[in-house]
């Protein structure tokens, strides 16, 4: 989790509210922090700062971001502005849990537009 927390901690934390809780109201319980975490995250994101992209930086490269620019882009040429703003959609999207999104997109725009 976000919250200064190892994995560990955070998998103990979400497992009791399981155990000692309702359902539903586990469920709202872990869904209430996961959205403060990731408005907490959001709010540390900088467009032209790459270096608080820190979802796009754990995971993609530049080719990933350029790749991804075009295939967005219609498969028009693009411009540094396009990059940086595909770089800040990349990690916006996965912090909103929208990964498999960015994973097909990247393969279709390898398929695409990779030598």
């Amino acid at each position: 989790m976000y919250f200064q927390q190892s994995p560990y901690e955070s998998k103990l934390w979400i497992g009791n509210k399981f155990l000692f809780m309702p359902y539903h109201e586990a469920i709202n319980t872990i869904n209430g922090v996961l959205g403060s975490a990731r408005n907490q995250y959001l709010m540390t994101t900088r467009f032209n700062n790459t270096r608080t992209l820190r979802l796009y930086n754990h995971g993609f490269n530049y080719n990933d971001a350029v790749l991804l620019a075009r295939f967005w882009n219609n498969g028009r040429r693009v411009t540094p502005y396009e990059i940086m703003r595909s770089k800040y959609r990349i990690d916006q999207t996965l912090a909103n849990g929208n990964d498999e999104y960015i994973s097909s997109s990247l393969e279709q725009a390898k398929r695409l537009y990779s030598n």
